[in-house]
C-alpha cells in the first residue's frame, strides 16, 4: 500500500472479499487492492519498492504483486463498455463509486484504506452485510445480464452470508435468466458449482436454485433430505466430499454433471471408485467393508457406505465407520513366482488362478489360505 499511496491521496483501497470478511470477523485468504494507476504505473511503483508484479489479468487491469510468499491482487478502477454476459469489455477509470457499481452484491462493492476506514459508495453495503442480506448493486437484471455466472454466485453467496429469506427481485432475476447459464464455460459453471455444493447448508441451496429453474436438469430425484443427512455426517466425520454429492445429486450418474461442467481426471476416477464400492456392499458389516477398502480403497468405501446408510438415520453405525477410515488393507501373500514355483506356466491360467486365490483370501476375511 505504501508503493501505491502517494502524498497522503486514496490512490489504492483494499476492496472486496477481504473487507467484507475483516468486517464480519472471518478468516482474510485473499486480499485484493483496487488503485487509480493505470497497470504501466503500478507495476512502475511496486518495482520501485522491490516487490515482484505479474501481469496475471492485464486486459482486465490486474496486477498480481508478490512479497514475502504472499500475493496481492491490485486492479485499476474499471468500468464496464460492452457486457454480453459471459464476457467484459472495460475501460479504466478513477472513479471510485462507478467502479463500486459495477461489481456484484453491495457487500462485496465495500472500501477501506490502510488505516482500516471503510467506504461505502452503494450507501448500503455496511447495513447490508450486517443484516446478512446478499443483494446486487442497483438493478439484480443489469448485473446478471452482465454476467450470467453471477447467478451462480448469488446462491453460494447466499449460502455463505445470507440469513432469512433471499431477496425476491434477487431470486426473480436468476429465474429469468436461468437458461443462459448454459452458455458459460463448463470450467466457469464449475468452479462455482463445485462450492455451492461444499457448503454446510448445499441442501437449501440446492432446493432454492433448483426452484429457481437453475440448472435443475441436472437431476430428476433430488432429495433434500438425503443430501442433508449425508451432508451432516460428512461434516461429523471430518470427510467432506463434494464428489459424492455430486453422485448422490445426479442419482449416481455422473455423466448427467459432466454436461456443465469439468471433472479433473482424478476426480473421475474417484467417484468411479465410489460407485463401484456403493454397487459391491450389500451387508455393510465390517468383513464386507474390510473387503471394500482392499478392492476400493479407504476413502471411496467410506462415501459409498455414507451414501448407502441414508434411507436410515439409525443404520450408520460409527464402528464401521472406523473400519472404513482407518483400517489398513494388508498386500496379497502370493505371487505368480510362488505359483510359478508350484509348477504352472505363465499365461492366462496362472493369472485366473492368482485372482481365484485372492479372491477367495478376501472372502475369508483376509486369513492365509493354504
Amino acid at each position: 500500500m505504501e508503493a501505491l499511496i502517494k502524498d497522503g491521496q486514496e490512490s489504492a483501497l483494499f476492496v472486496g472479499g477481504c473487507v467484507r470478511n475483516a468486517l464480519l470477523g472471518i478468516d482474510v485468504t485473499d486480499i485484493d487492492i483496487a488503485t487509480i494507476y493505470t497497470p504501466d504505473i503500478v507495476k512502475e511503483r511496486l518495482s520501485a519498492k522491490g516487490i515482484r508484479a505479474v501481469d496475471t489479468g492485464i486486459e482486465h487491469g490486474t496486477i498480481t504483486a508478490i512479497k514475502d510468499n504472499k500475493t496481492f491482487e491490485i486492479t485499476t478502477l474499471r468500468k464496464d463498455i460492452k457486457t454480453d454476459g459471459r464476457h467484459a469489455v472495460v475501460a479504466f477509470t478513477d472513479d471510485w463509486a462507478v467502479d463500486a457499481h459495477r461489481r456484484d452484491f453491495t457487500m462485496n462493492a465495500l472500501f477501506a484504506d490502510i488505516n482500516g476506514q471503510v467506504f461505502d459508495p452503494t450507501g448500503r453495503g455496511i447495513d447490508d452485510l450486517k443484516k446478512k442480506r446478499v443483494v446486487f448493486v442497483g438493478d439484480a437484471h443489469e448485473r446478471i445480464k452482465e454476467d450470467l455466472l453471477r447467478i451462480l454466485r448469488f446462491f453460494r453467496f447466499y449460502g455463505l452470508y445470507g440469513a432469512g429469506e433471499a431477496e425476491e427481485s434477487a431470486l426473480a432475476a436468476c429465474k429469468e435468466n436461468a437458461h443462459g447459464i448454459k452458455n458459460l464455460s463448463k470450467e466457469r459453471i464449475g468452479q462455482e458449482f463445485f462450492k455451492i455444493l461444499a457448503l454446510n447448508r448445499a441442501a437449501d441451496i440446492l432446493t432454492l436454485m433448483f426452484s429457481c429453474d437453475v440448472l435443475k436438469d441436472m437431476t430428476q430425484t433430488y432429495n433434500k433430505a438425503n443430501m442433508q443427512l449425508l451432508v451432516d455426517r460428512q461434516r461429523g466425520f471430518d470427510c467432506v466430499d463434494i464428489y459424492t454429492r455430486v453422485l448422490l445429486l445426479t442419482d449416481y450418474n455422473a455423466e448427467a454433471g459432466q454436461d456443465y461442467m469439468v471433472f479433473a481426471n482424478k476426480n473421475k476416477i474417484h467417484m468411479k471408485k465410489i460407485m463401484k464400492a456403493h454397487a459391491f456392499l450389500k451387508n455393510m458389516n465390517a468383513k464386507e467393508i474390510r473387503a471394500s477398502v482392499y478392492w476400493h480403497g479407504n476413502a471411496a468405501t467410506l462415501q459409498a457406505y455414507l451414501l448407502k446408510t441414508l434411507s436410515s438415520k439409525d443404520s450408520l453405525n460409527p464402528e464401521v465407520v472406523d473400519v472404513a477410515r482407518y483400517w489398513h488393507a494388508p498386500e496379497f501373500p502370493v505371487t505368480g513366482e510362488d505359483l510359478m514355483a508350484q509348477g504352472y506356466v505363465q499365461g492366462p491360467e496362472l493369472g485366473g488362478k492368482l485372482k481365484a486365490m485372492e479372491c477367495a483370501w478376501v472372502e475369508n476375511d483376509f486369513e492365509r489360505l493354504d
